[in-house]
């Protein structure tokens, strides 16, 4: 029978459904600035009713669940978002410092140092024979060498700094891991007995964005509430209750620096470096591995092309005292490599044999066979030069007039312009009336022209069908047809040239300044696809240094063309002034103050660059927060709404419950 305790019982449950509602409220005041927090909401449902005449009495109300207030859509895109922001805030703090290592504004720069320089060859020009002026000279070079030697390891200091990041990195990655796993177990407990976990799921929400951060991840919840993460194209990170730990090991092959390694649970190690796709520790592995290392590659440029032109004019030049044959500055030094990944045995090693005929630019040597290879230019990316083998390659069958002559080319290796200046004094030294001839190699479109010079007298013809010219289809044209040319009219090679190397374990190859052996190791020759480097700059501004025979003794500073104009011939030391407005970097285009200008106004475009990358994904996540906020934020306004309409409602169930007691003690009063 309902009565007077069914009233009751709806009361009571009413005033704890009300006290915990104004819990709730209170929970949420109390996060309002926690970071990570979601809004938590009791539910609240109709109690299961009683079937009584005329119909079902209503029961009351029950608490169902407390609930957060959360949309995972937002979570993901915030989580995707957070990788490219660390990304690049890592790159950009690294370039932020690369920059001011270039700051040109405190008065002691490499720019500086380099007019003193020049100027000091100017001052030693207006009087060959001053000893004040020598020494300054002698002086001002070895402050620009010490400046050049500060800046590598300025940027060499960030690469190490970087380096460092990534081990730190890796550290946070890891405790990130073993927190998100105990959260994974803590979640998974509470959720067995149908409670929501809710400030659990908030806290990993935060470590998972915190983690994606610092890398690469992707993430999906199981049915028993725990999230598995990913990274380095599928590695896991977190596998419901376990994590797994990422470490580094150093790599000989680069200075040492840390290479990250994913730990499986057989405790073996996979290299996961060069999978990693975002994140902190890709923008420090980045900028470590490629940001800095290029940079201080144009900074080698820069001192290898001091060195190597200074070096030019003043070898040849006569000191005060007649010496001569001397270097301004220590000569460059080559470095020989070999890629970590090539499959083959064989060796590379070499020097320079002609320093006149360098070009600076870096070669990689790639073999198509195990007999053959190729060389492309690494500051041009074309594939370049030719060998020209006796009896193979090296005839060209030519008309001028005189009869079909046949020029047989020099064997050996060819830089493009060194074949052409080959074929061009080969023509002019055989032709029959004694015609000019300019040979040229075309860089932009990769093609060989043969020009009649104007004003010759008879046409050339070149005989590129005839079975002895050999050399037509190296250098390009092809042999179904002949060019005759009248004075003036230009021949263009229309094939691809031919740029093989054959391979001859052992032997010396003379290219570009650079006399280099390939040899086959105790395991066999090369394979197809192995490389090799070979670099006359690497380093140079490292070791950077004037010749020691100089600073020991100035008058060995050559200002002299010739010996029998000392001591007034001051014509080396004004080429050397030229040399300061002489195109001789970038293939020609640039001097050396602008080549250098370019390299730091390149690194303030990356800084700034870097910059808006980090203020567009910052914007990205602030829009993001924002959304967020008007789903799970706490509002305090919202909630001292709620709290007043929660304690009224407890407050009204508390006279209701007063009414009932007076009502049943009037019952009693009756009976």
């Amino acid at each position: 029978m309902i009565g007077l305790s069914h009233a009751l019982d709806i009361s009571k449950w009413a005033l704890f459904a009300n006290q915990l509602a104004i819990n709730v409220v209170g929970h949420n005041i109390a996060n309002v600035n926690t970071e990570g927090y979601s809004r938590q909401q009791l539910m609240l449902e109709s109690n299961i009713p009683t079937t009584y005449y005329p119909g079902q009495l209503g029961s009351g109300v029950r608490a169902n669940a407390i609930k957060r207030s959360y949309d995972r859509f937002l979570g993901v895109q915030t989580t995707s978002e957070l990788q490219p922001l660390g990304y690049w805030e890592a790159k950009n703090n690294m370039l932020k410092q690369v920059e001011d290592v270039f700051n040109e504004s405190n008065g002691n720069s490499l720019n500086q140092a380099m007019n003193t320089f020049w100027d000091s060859w100017q001052q030693l020009a207006d009087d060959p024979t001053n000893d004040a002026s020598r020494t300054a000279l002698v002086s001002n070079a070895q402050v620009l060498a010490s400046e050049m030697n500060h800046l590598h390891d300025n940027l060499f200091q960030l690469q190490k700094d970087a380096d460092a990041q990534v081990k730190y990195t890796v550290g946070q990655i890891n405790q990130l891991s073993d927190e998100i796993a105990d959260l994974n177990t803590q979640i998974a407990q509470a959720e067995a007995g149908n409670q929501d976990a809710n400030d659990f799921r908030d806290q990993r929400e935060l470590k998972i964005q915190d983690l994606s951060k610092l890398i690469d991840i992707n993430y999906f919840e199981n049915d028993a509430g725990e999230v598995n993460i990913f990274t380095a194209g599928g590695r896991s990170l977190v596998q419901t209750v376990f994590s797994t730990h990422l470490n580094v090991s150093e790599d000989g092959t680069n200075h040492g620096f840390s290479r990250v390694m994913w730990e499986d649970a057989n405790g073996g190690a996979t290299d996961i470096t060069d999978a990693l796709q975002n994140g902190k520790i890709k923008g420090y592995l980045d900028t470590r591995d490629k940001g800095i290392p290029d940079i201080l590659a144009d900074l080698d440029r820069v001192a290898a092309g001091l060195v190597n032109e200074v070096n030019k004019l003043h070898y040849f030049g006569y000191g005060l005292n007649g010496t001569t044959n001397v270097n301004f500055f220590n000569p460059l030094t080559p470095s020989f490599n070999q890629d970590n990944g090539n499959n083959g045995d064989a060796g590379i090693t070499g020097d320079i044999y002609d320093f006149t005929a360098l070009s600076r630019d870096d070669y990689q040597v790639d073999f198509q066979t195990a007999t053959t290879y190729q060389i492309t230019n690494a500051a041009t990316g074309n594939v370049e030069g030719f060998q020209i083998r006796s009896g193979s390659n090296d005839q060209i069958v030519f008309d001028d007039g005189g009869g079909a002559t046949t020029i047989t080319l020099t064997a050996g290796a060819y830089t493009s312009d060194q074949l052409a200046a080959e074929i061009e004094n080969q023509l002019e030294a055989n032709s029959s009336g004694n015609q000019g001839y300019t040979v040229s190699w075309d860089a932009a479109n990769q093609h060989f022209l043969i020009t009649n010079d104007a004003g010759n007298t008879n046409p050339l013809t070149l005989s590129w069908t005839s079975a002895s010219s050999t050399a037509a289809t190296t250098l390009g044209f092809a042999t179904t047809a002949d060019d005759t040319l009248t004075a003036g009219q230009t021949a263009t090679s229309d094939n691809s040239a031919d740029h093989t190397f054959q391979y001859t374990s052992g032997a010396d190859v003379f290219y570009g300044g650079i006399r280099y052996r390939i040899t086959d190791g105790s395991g066999g020759g090369p394979a197809a696809g192995d490389q090799f480097t070979m670099s006359v700059t690497q380093d140079t501004s490292q070791f950077m240094a004037v010749n020691p025979d100089i600073i020991q003794d100035s008058n060995k500073v050559a200002a002299a063309q010739t010996s029998a104009d000392l001591p007034g011939d001051n014509r080396v030391a004004l080429d050397l002034v030229a040399l300061q407005h002489g195109n001789v970097m970038r293939q020609g285009k640039a001097t050396i103050d602008e080549f250098y200008n370019g390299l730091v106004g390149s690194v303030g475009i990356s800084s700034q660059s870097s910059e808006n990358r980090v203020n567009h994904y910052q914007s990205m996540k602030e829009q993001l927060d924002y959304r967020r906020d008007t789903v799970s934020g706490v509002s305090l306004d919202e909630e001292m709404v709620n709290l007043v309409k929660f304690q009224q409602a407890f407050s009204a169930n508390g006279k209701l419950i007063s009414a009932i007691d007076e009502m049943m003690k009037d019952l009693l009063n009756i009976v």
